[in-house]
């Protein structure tokens, strides 16, 4: 599982090191300040892409559709081998 691109070992390391220098009292307060901004930065993006969107669907500009292409079919091969009647 991955979360901002750290696996569990690396959250973790941090978590621990956060306790040593923060100490169990004010990490809590550290994790809610956290939350906060982290909540507050998603939904500052939420925003942004749903303004854009809007933006765009308002001037009637289209959007490129994803073009759906056609994968090469896959060449058959044909393996022969040699007979290994003369081979000791």
């Amino acid at each position: 599982m991955s979360f901002f691109g750290m696996g569990f070992g690396e959250i973790t390391l941090i978590l621990i090191i956060a306790l040593i220098f923060l100490g169990p009292n004010k990490i809590v307060d550290f994790s809610r300040t956290l939350g906060k901004w982290v909540r507050a930065i998603k939904r500052a993006g939420n925003n942004f892409t749903t303004a854009v969107t809007r933006e765009i669907e308002n001037t009637g500009i289209e959007t490129p559709s994803p073009k759906t292409e056609e994968k090469p079919k896959p060449q058959q091969i044909t393996v022969t081998h040699k007979g290994t009647e003369g081979r000791p």
